[in-house]
């Protein structure tokens, strides 16, 4: 290189005496004399550390993650893909770099998935975060990404770049299907089982037979508690299929009518009411569902004919706290998992009921959170804590 009289740079690295390598850029060329002639040689080398380690970095984020990752113009022109979304389409880097992306392979699968990539592109560029789900295809098998482009701004707050993500869900959106397939099979065979159970158990009732009697009161009871179950699980699926939003509920009046509820139903059950004048938190509108089921859930696990059950509501700075405590004896450890979200689901551990699925869930709509704590009297306190609405 130096008889062609050029410069040259590599790298390479400096080792300490401690044996440390530092990654080093040694450029070097050659010093002519006014002739043309080449009298010497002169270099640089120059620590690159800081750099090696934001190009590790980068590799780090951009191509050893499992979501498909690029980088584009504000116009759409595909400057980079990582390996995960080339790997995914079979294509090499070649392939998609310098195509806008709505052109690229992964988009060809219908007209709505272009018409998709560029009505992301024009969000993006116009300073807005797109996300949508499409559809998109690969070599071997096609996928829902959760697909969502954003904006990169320069020191100028100008948009000098876009980010394309995707998110493969596929699997997801398939067990959500399948989810709300058995579910409405389930609720509409139940349904239709239980009633000819009940049914017949109702005419056997009616016999002369004294066994017969006490048997079809059994059966009855238990259709009822499964029935109550499909219901449950019905109210459970619409919760989380509709992922409603926190509104302001007036928590106060909500407890009192939970409270008059449960007492209808529970005549033997003493239960105290220590509430202010109003209260309001933000939650969603099985709230007082959820709290019905807290009070149940402390007078059936009560074995004392005469259960006592104590329901209070305070107002905190940024919070309101509705507490239930009982002298049930405690609750089991797999029940307080459940209702603090702490549970680790398998064949072995998954609760007992739906119930407290129930409050956990709806408590977690709402943004709020579930504490236990064991009372002296041997019972239990369950305290829900909600966002208290601004005034």
């Amino acid at each position: 290189m130096i008889s062609e009289h050029r410069s040259v740079t590599i790298e390479s690295a400096f080792e300490t005496k401690d044996g440390k390598s530092i990654p080093y850029e040694f450029t070097g060329g050659p010093i002519e004399t006014a002739e043309g002639g080449v009298r010497g040689l002169i270099g640089i080398g120059r620590d690159i550390s800081d750099r090696k380690q934001r190009e590790r970095r980068f590799e780090a984020v951009f191509n050893n993650t499992y979501q498909f990752t690029g980088l584009m113009k504000p116009d759409g022109t595909l400057l980079e893909a990582n390996q995960p979304a080339l790997s995914f389409s079979g294509l090499d880097r070649d392939d998609v770099v310098n195509k806008k992306i709505w052109n690229a392979y992964w988009f060809q699968k219908s007209g709505t998935a272009r018409e998709t990539a560029k009505k992301a592109v024009e969000e993006a560029r116009n300073g807005n975060f797109f996300r949508e789900q499409i559809e998109v295809q690969g070599a071997e098998r096609d996928a829902i990404i959760d697909f969502s482009v954003r904006p990169v701004t320069d020191e100028d707050e100008n948009i000098s770049l876009l980010i394309p993500e995707g998110r493969d869900i596929t699997r997801l959106k398939e067990r959500e299907q399948q989810l709300n397939v058995t579910n409405r099979v389930l609720r509409h065979n139940i349904r239709n089982k239980l009633n000819l159970i009940r049914g017949t158990a109702s005419s056997l009732e009616e016999s002369d037979s004294e066994t017969a009697v006490t048997q079809a009161e059994t059966i009855v009871e238990a259709a009822d508690d499964l029935f109550q179950t499909a219901e449950m699980t019905r109210e459970l699926n619409d919760l989380i299929e509709n992922k409603p939003e926190p509104v302001s509920i007036d928590i106060v009046d909500a407890v009192e009518t939970a409270v008059a509820s449960i007492q209808d139903r529970y005549s033997e059950a003493t239960i105290d009411i220590e509430t202010p004048e109003e209260g309001a938190g933000e939650a969603i509108g099985t709230i007082k569902t959820a709290i019905e089921e807290l009070l149940e859930n402390a007078i059936v696990h009560d074995e004392s004919d005469h259960p006592e059950v104590t329901i209070s509501v305070v107002n905190r700075d940024s919070t309101i706290e509705v507490a239930v405590t009982d002298n049930a004896g405690g609750i089991p450890k797999i029940e307080k998992q459940v209702l603090t979200g702490d549970i680790n689901i398998n064949p072995l551990t998954h609760g007992q009921g739906l119930g407290l699925w129930y409050i956990y869930w709806t408590v977690r709509y709402s943004g709020g959170s579930v504490e236990i704590s064991e009372e002296r009297t041997g019972g239990s306190e369950i305290r829900v804590t909600l966002p208290l609405t601004d005034p």
